[in-house]
């Protein structure tokens, strides 16, 4: 048996290493997001589990088939997302309901982003495509751009835009329900 065939497993195993930490550096915002988005999904309830799991696996989907920015704006929301919920206290069910239609639309904004910068070269071949290619660009762009945005305006008002509260959540609902007497 020759020397080299006796390194080739090694050889296999060295670069089948080296791919992988090739991937998971090209794809970190997948491998970051992954983190939030599993706290968001193991503190959920159960009656809201399946629509998190849903939303999650859609936003790592849409990071890792996306551009960079996609990746990289999903990772913000869903930290922001895990910082809002915990930081919440008058309706934080109400709140994880926002957090996974937010992330789940902004991973089908991403997908769309992606599968229009993958069909726009073909779509230049037809006049009627290429003549609106600049305007459809400029939506796509913006889109990636003002949702998130929007996303995270969202929960700061989730936060900021109670009214006062004069004891827990708990003790004003008591206090409605039993018309102020103990």
């Amino acid at each position: 048996m020759l020397p080299d065939t006796l390194l080739l497993p090694f050889i296999w195993l060295l670069n089948g290493i080296l791919a992988l930490t090739y991937l998971t550096i090209e794809h970190i915002a997948v491998v970051l997001l992954a983190l939030p988005l599993y706290w968001l999904i193991s503190t959920t309830e159960k009656a809201q589990r399946p629509w998190m799991m849903g939303a999650s696996a859609m936003a790592l989907v849409g990071a890792m088939f996306g551009s960079l920015a996609v990746g990289l704006w999903l990772l913000v929301m869903a930290s922001a997302s895990v910082l809002t919920i915990r930081l919440e206290k008058f309706n934080p069910d109400t709140l994880r309901w926002r957090v996974a239609g937010g992330i789940a639309a902004y991973a089908l904004i991403g997908l769309g982003a992606a599968i229009y910068k993958l069909l726009a070269p073909s779509m230049m071949s037809d006049s009627f495509f290429a003549q609106g290619q600049v305007y459809l660009s400029t939506i796509v762009g913006v889109a990636t751009i003002i949702a998130p945005v929007g996303f995270l305006g969202i929960l700061v008002q989730a936060v900021w835009a109670h009214p006062p509260l004069e004891g827990s959540p708990e003790d004003m609902y008591s206090q409605i329900r039993t018309r102020g007497r103990r």
